[in-house]
Parts: C-alpha cells; sequence; structure tokens
C-alpha cells in the first residue's frame, strides 16, 4: 500500500466586472451535492480511514442595498458553508463588481479514496 499526503487547501476566485439587475432580485448560489466535490465511483473503503468527496464553501460580495431599500449601496455577501447546499439572499435593485471565493479547506484527518473528483456550483440572479 501507498501512502498518500493529505490535500492541500483549494482556493478558486471569480471576479465579474459587472452583476446586478434593475428591480427587486434574488442571488442564489446552488452545489450540486451538500458533500462538496463527490467521487461517484469511489468503490469500497474504510470510512475510518478515507472519505469520497472534497467539501468546499462559496463566498459571493458585491456592492447592493436591502429588498426595497432607496439608498446608497453597502457591501452585501451570500455565504454557503461547507456543509450546506444551497442560499439565498433577497434584495432591491444594484449594480456592482462581484467577488466568488470558492475554498476547500486542507483535508487532514482522512485520506481522500483514488478517483476522479467533480461537481457544479451554480449562481442564479433571479427578479423578483
Amino acid at each position: 500500500p501507498e501512502k498518500h499526503p493529505e490535500s492541500p487547501t483549494i482556493e478558486a476566485d471569480i471576479d465579474t466586472l459587472t452583476a446586478g439587475c434593475n428591480f427587486n432580485n434574488e442571488v442564489e448560489i446552488t452545489k450540486s451535492n451538500v458533500n462538496g466535490l463527490v467521487n461517484a465511483a469511489a468503490g469500497g473503503y474504510d470510512t475510518n480511514q478515507f472519505q469520497a468527496n472534497i467539501p468546499y464553501s462559496v463566498n459571493a460580495a458585491w456592492t447592493g442595498v436591502a429588498l426595497n431599500a432607496v439608498t446608497a449601496g453597502s457591501p452585501q455577501s451570500l455565504n454557503v458553508a461547507t456543509n450546506v447546499l444551497s442560499g439565498v439572499k433577497q434584495q432591491g435593485a444594484w449594480r456592482s463588481n462581484m467577488a466568488i471565493d470558492i475554498d476547500a479547506p486542507a483535508i487532514t484527518n482522512k485520506g481522500l479514496v483514488a478517483g476522479t473528483y467533480s461537481g457544479t456550483t451554480t449562481l442564479t440572479l433571479r427578479a423578483l
């Protein structure tokens, strides 16, 4: 048997120049699986020693206003933690840059089962 090193911290940063909606709206972030990135063909393994998923969080930040507010924009954010599937934030009309950070902390207490890990994250901007 071969010993594998622990997984590194994984980060992805996505920055938009302009995002927004000209009416009351909601921002929704949804992961394809609450467990994060998943190895769908992991086979058998000792769950005390290995796992077949990589949990991750998603954090979006922008400048906007509260739902139905008529005021100057202020920092807004929507956070979806590693153990949460999705999140929604309702707000008034806004337009600004948006920073989306995806972070998978290092897995230090178990090894990862060999294979391919996959998943999707969807950000939806929907008028109300």
